[in-house]
Formats: structure tokens, C-alpha cells, sequence
């Protein structure tokens, strides 16, 4: 579970973020993001029962970003607020996979600085 230093939670931050941000697209999540005032990165995690019918396959979807989003964190880099959006595809990739895929998404974020 991400600590609450570490959630986006206001409303006006979100759209903020969904209305100016830049998007970056991978295999198995997509990820919007912004420039903010704070130290440590803030996430949001957004979930779509268009692309997931069942609330179950929701929270599963948000378990497996929230689990690999903590084996990394220390790894991305602060001053970000990121809105991310699961794909279907994640409830079926590897772990592994998971975490590689964050971390090259993390590096785009990077290099568009």
C-alpha cells in the first residue's frame, strides 16, 4: 500500500493533471503527467469499467500497479504528478514485466523534461 505522502487525492489536482498533462503510452498501462511543486512523487490510479466490467477485476488491476509502483519508488523521479490508466493486458502479464514496463515509462518520463 502507497503511503498518503504519496497519493493524489483532491479532485483539482487530478484534473489538473488530466487537463494539462502529457501522456505516455505503453504496452500494458498508460500514464498522464505533470510538473508540481512537491518533493516526492504523487500518483492516481484510474480505472475504467469500460475496459474492466467487474469491480473485482478493478482492484486487481489497482493491487498489481500499487505493488509494483512500491517495489520502484525510489526510482521515479520527484516533482511529477502521474494519473495512471490500466490496460485489460495487465491482468494477465507477468510481474516482472510490470515493474520493467514502469521503469521504462519512468525513463520517457526522463527524457521529456
Amino acid at each position: 500500500m502507497l503511503s498518503s505522502q504519496y497519493r493524489l487525492k483532491k479532485k483539482k489536482d487530478i484534473q489538473k493533471v488530466l487537463g494539462k498533462g502529457i501522456m505516455l503510452y505503453g504496452k500494458n498501462i498508460n500514464i498522464k503527467f505533470l510538473k508540481s511543486e512537491n518533493v516526492l512523487p504523487r500518483f492516481c490510479i484510474t480505472t475504467n469499467k469500460k475496459i474492466f466490467k467487474k469491480a473485482v477485476l478493478r482492484n486487481r488491476a489497482k493491487r498489481r500497479i500499487r505493488a509494483a509502483l512500491f517495489k520502484i519508488i525510489f526510482e521515479i523521479p520527484g516533482y511529477y504528478d502521474i494519473v495512471i490508466f490500466p490496460q485489460k493486458t495487465i491482468l494477465f502479464e507477468k510481474f516482472e514485466n510490470l515493474i520493467k514496463e514502469f521503469k521504462l515509462l519512468f525513463l520517457k518520463l526522463k527524457k521529456n523534461e
